[in-house]
Parts: C-alpha cells; structure tokens; sequence
C-alpha cells in the first residue's frame, strides 16, 4: 500500500525485446505510451474504465523498472492494464516522428484529430 491510499505497482520491464517495426522496447517506450493515454482529451474517452480512475502518476525507475501509483484500492487493475484495450503498448515508430510528443503526435486515426494538452483538435 502506498502513501496515497492506493497501491504501488513495479514492473521489471523484459530486456533485448523489440516492436514488430524494430523499434526497441524500455521504460521510456512504456512511460511514453502511458503519457499519451492518460493525456487530458484521451483519458476521458476511457474514463468507464477503472485504470483510467485510479492510476495517480507513473515513471521510470531505470531503463527497464516502470512504476505506477495509484490513488486507491481497484482489485481488477492489473487484469484491466492486461486487456488489449484500452490499454496498450505501440512502438515509438506508430506515433508521428517516432513519439518525440506523445501529447500532441498520436497514433491515433487521423479523422480522430490530434491531442493539444487537454483538448482534441481536428
């Protein structure tokens, strides 16, 4: 348990482990996709969804150690981050110029628009 009430999640990320396009996997990859998920105009497309309500903040502990915090007790959260959707993991190279802002380039459809802080725009 952790000091906000919820619980502390650290995942050993698997080393020499690639994308199907090449891309490497670490704990930036991962940290990139969750920025992207959790960015205002995304995460309430999912808000139904209970990873989206309790996860706090997450980081890099190292290169290959990912952690996640959430803000209270959700007995399904690590079955619900194993679901294909909505949460997911994509390859740097799926968002425009290889995820360098994953607010703002997405791999989202491009009729979806694009993600600017909070706010989708077209």
């Amino acid at each position: 348990k952790n000091d906000i009430g919820g619980f502390t999640y650290t995942f050993q990320l698997r080393q020499n482990v690639t994308f199907h396009d090449g891309e490497a996997w670490d704990c930036s990859v991962a940290k990139m996709n969750f920025d992207h998920l959790f960015a205002g105009a995304v995460r309430g497309y999912h808000s139904w969804y209970g990873v989206f309500l309790y996860t706090q903040d997450w980081k890099c502990n190292n290169d290959f150690e990912f952690e996640v915090r959430t803000n209270n007790e959700h007995g399904p959260y690590l079955q619900e981050l194993s679901l294909i959707r909505p949460v997911r993991m994509i390859s740097p190279g799926a968002f425009p110029n290889g995820g360098e802002d994953p607010l703002k380039n997405n791999a989202c459809s491009l009729h979806w628009g694009t993600i600017d802080g909070d706010d989708v725009t077209e």
